[in-house]
């Protein structure tokens, strides 16, 4: 639960900050828009002046040229005084037109340069305003989430939590001693055929498994006073549970000899670790997550947890473990009938 809020709540931060440093980058743009609209300003100022300086010198010029058409006419020589004052004002008029551009151009200039910069603001200033400053709203910031445990079976004590685990584990040890002290292949007479030979060696491991989950469910009912969901699956479950990790342990020894003996404790360990027993598959290694699934110990612990504390339907649990049993029977079949054909008993037969 910690790891969750932990990874939960960094990535809602990381979500608020994004959000508060793209609402402040894009006002610092408003700012640089704004400056360069100042910019503009003092560049537009100064083509003002400029174009005030030439109106102020086309002025002059106006006035002198009408001067000399004043004195012209005393003179005698209005027809050329009056050409050359014309054509200053030609050019007096050319040069307010110019003028009359440049401040056109530094009007629109400062026009453009102001208006892209109150836009940026006035975004930054309203995406500013919509963060919620309140202090709820800080309280969530600085602790974005928070854990609400609920128990959905509740269970009186670690004992009781545990008891699926170590039940299984009880079952797997006990199936494991049976394999080391049972020959469950030598026949002690010559066998009739491969179906006599597997009934009289498998026989025998029944009784073992229904002698074992009479032990072991009175002690955990009558001996630890284990309360559970439903007494019937319980009793089910060690049953299933006993003749599968039988069959899976005679199976590895038939099946591949001294090197099978040895790769059921490596099965062991395997299933200790990624059968989900002590903490969920999810908080574990990715290894164990796609491990679980193909291990029997998996659906054994998870059908005792249904019996015991949660309650619910043990039937794919049971449907899955019945597979493993039929799916190893199988195979010890197919040796035993293999044999049958070739006659490789005959040297192991006592009787």
């Amino acid at each position: 639960t910690t790891a969750i809020e932990h990874q939960v709540g960094l990535k809602v931060t990381q979500m608020y900050v994004g959000v508060l440093l793209r609402t402040v980058h894009q006002t610092a743009n408003g700012f640089g828009v704004a400056g360069t609209g100042d910019q503009r300003l003092v560049n537009g100022l100064n083509q003002v002046q400029t174009a005030t300086q030439k109106l102020a010198t086309g002025q002059a010029r106006l006035t002198a040229g009408m001067n000399k058409i004043s004195f012209a006419v005393p003179n005698g020589s209005v027809t050329g005084q009056l050409k050359q004052g014309l054509n200053q004002l030609g050019q007096v008029s050319a040069g307010l037109a110019a003028g009359q551009t440049v401040v056109n151009t530094g009007l629109s200039q400062l026009a453009q340069g102001g208006a892209q910069g109150a836009h940026r603001l006035l975004a930054g200033q309203q995406r500013l305003l919509a963060l919620n400053d309140s202090t709820k709203n800080i309280d969530r910031l600085a602790q974005p989430v928070q854990s609400t445990l609920t128990d959905d079976s509740a269970v009186p004590n670690n004992g009781t939590g545990m008891s699926p685990f170590a039940v299984a584990i009880g079952l797997f040890v006990g199936a494991l001693a049976m394999g080391t002290m049972f020959d469950a292949y030598t026949p002690v007479t010559r066998p009739k055929s491969a179906i006599n030979w597997w009934l009289a060696k498998f026989s025998v491991i029944g009784v073992v498994c229904g002698l074992q989950t009479g032990f072991l469910g009175i002690a955990l009912k009558m001996g630890l006073g284990l309360k559970t969901m439903s007494d019937a699956q319980l009793w089910l479950m060690l049953f299933v549970g006993s003749v599968l990790f039988l069959s899976v342990i005679y199976g590895f020894r038939l099946l591949l000899g001294n090197f099978g003996i040895w790769l059921t404790t490596v099965f062991l360990v395997l299933q200790l670790g990624s059968s989900g027993g002590i903490y969920p598959v999810q908080l574990t290694s990715n290894f164990a997550t796609v491990l679980n699934p193909f291990l029997p110990m998996t659906y054994l612990i998870d059908g005792l947890r249904h019996a015991i504390s949660l309650g619910g339907s043990i039937t794919t649990d049971l449907w899955t473990m019945t597979l493993f049993i039929v799916g190893v029977q199988l195979l010890i079949f197919g040796k035993f009938l293999l044999a049958t054909r070739q006659k490789t008993f005959e040297s192991l037969v006592t009787k």
